[in-house]
């Protein structure tokens, strides 16, 4: 039976989890803009963009979100 080592050896983490944390911090962080004006505008924006996109794919597909499941997705 094979565990995957060589020579009983175990094969290096394919990850670098201190790189992948720092990207992930990065692209994951919060925005300075999100707490200005801008932010209040991207909401506002993003809101009425999603409704939008709900109405087109229900008139498309017959599906519609679950109506009073909150499920709505958030800026964040």
């Amino acid at each position: 039976m094979s565990d995957g080592r060589r020579d009983g050896r175990t094969a290096p983490d394919p990850v670098d989890w201190a790189t992948a944390r720092r990207v992930a911090l990065l692209v994951a962080g919060r925005d300075p803009l999100s707490s200005s004006y801008l932010g209040s505008s991207l909401r506002s924006d993003f809101e009425t963009a999603t409704v939008e996109a709900e109405d087109l794919v229900a008139e498309f597909t017959g599906l519609r979100a679950g109506a009073g499941d909150g499920g709505r997705p958030r800026p964040t």
